[in-house]
C-alpha cells in the first residue's frame, strides 16, 4: 500500500475515470466508487489519504457520506465536488468542520475553488454536470 491512496466517489463514471487517470500521473494509488453504499464497503480496505466525495448522488448524499466520515473520525483530506449550487458543498463543509474530516486542497490546485469555511484548507471545487448542461 502507498502512503498517497485516493478514494472517489461519484456517480459520474466518466468524471471518476478522469480523476483517476491525474492522479495516477501524480503518484496516487486510486479507487473509484460510484456510489455511497461502495464508498462504504470499500473504506476500510482503501485507507484513504484523501477523498474525493461528490456532493449529489442517488442513495445516499455528499452531506451524509461527511457525516459517515466524522463518525469514523476520518483522517483523510476530503475534497467536495459537486455539479449543482456551491452552497451543497458549504452544507458539507460546515458539517466537516464541525464534526471532524479535515476538508482540504485538491492535489494539484487544479479547477475553480472557492473557500467555504473560516479555516485555512478548507475548498470546494464545482465541476460542470452533464445533468444540467442543455443539449443542442
Amino acid at each position: 500500500m502507498t502512503e498517497r491512496r485516493l478514494l472517489i466517489v461519484d456517480d459520474e463514471p466518466d468524471f471518476g475515470d478522469f480523476v483517476r487517470q491525474v492522479a495516477e500521473g501524480s503518484g496516487y494509488e486510486v479507487t473509484v466508487t460510484t456510489g455511497g453504499k461502495e464508498f462504504m464497503e470499500v473504506y476500510d480496505d482503501v485507507d484513504p489519504t484523501v477523498v474525493v466525495l461528490d456532493m449529489v448522488m442517488p442513495e445516499i448524499e455528499g452531506t451524509e457520506l461527511v457525516q459517515w466520515l466524522a463518525a469514523r473520525r476520518c483522517a483523510a483530506k476530503v475534497i467536495i465536488i459537486t455539479g449543482f449550487h456551491p452552497d451543497y458543498a458549504a452544507l458539507a463543509g460546515k458539517l466537516g468542520e464541525n464534526q471532524g474530516p479535515e476538508l482540504g486542497d485538491d492535489p494539484g490546485q487544479a479547477g475553480r475553488r472557492r473557500a467555504i469555511a473560516h479555516r485555512p484548507g478548507v475548498t470546494t471545487r464545482r465541476r460542470p454536470n452533464s445533468r444540467n448542461r442543455k443539449t443542442r
